[in-house]
């Protein structure tokens, strides 16, 4: 005998992949519910959700058991290398402490690594803004973020170079010319 509640669950699931993918054709809450038969958008944003998180919690697991796989074939190399290495072979050396990099790196186990953003010459960003009223707080980051990309001119090392702002035009203040620049 079938479970009512198992084919309950089964299809409240297949509903709420449905409204993931006509989320994802770019219709909205409303349609969905119309569609689907939610009373309310609520009921298909809730379901939208849904789904988003079990798909999420499906791909951590399959992450999980790809990572699982991966350690397992890195511990297989390791054991067949460890009798040269202790012996102090030195290419099996070099490969036993790669893949214990490796390992490390699946895992986590090294300590984070410290990045710097510097402007021109090394030394600090320099950022001059004038606080215009009438722009929103998001359309000033947005700004900042662009002055820094259109002057990054080393990304390859790591290093952001920036060209400083014309200060001696005679046009506006030095604040209103970096704005514009944005």
């Amino acid at each position: 005998m079938v479970d009512k509640r198992h084919i309950n669950k089964l299809n409240s699931r297949l509903k709420d992949a449905q409204a993931l993918e006509l989320r994802k054709a770019g219709a909205s809450f409303d349609q969905i519910a119309q569609h689907l038969g939610y009373a309310q958008r609520s009921g298909a944003h809730h379901a939208v959700q849904r789904a988003l998180r079990e798909s999420l919690e499906k791909r951590n697991q399959d992450a999980d058991e790809v990572r699982e796989l991966e350690l397992s074939r890195l511990d297989d190399m390791f054991l067949g290398l460890w009798k040269d290495a202790k012996a102090g072979k030195w290419l099996a050396v070099d490969r036993a402490l790669r893949i214990m990099e490796r390992r490390a790196a699946y895992l986590g186990l090294d300590a984070p690594k410290k990045q710097e953003i510097s402007g021109s010459e090394g030394g600090p960003i320099q950022i001059e803004q004038t606080v215009d009223v009438n722009v929103s707080l998001e359309e000033r980051r947005t700004r900042v973020l662009e002055l820094i990309r259109e002057h990054a001119k080393d990304s390859a090392s790591g290093t952001l170079a920036l060209g400083k702002p014309d200060l001696d035009s005679s046009e506006g203040s030095p604040g209103e010319r970096l704005a514009d620049a944005g």
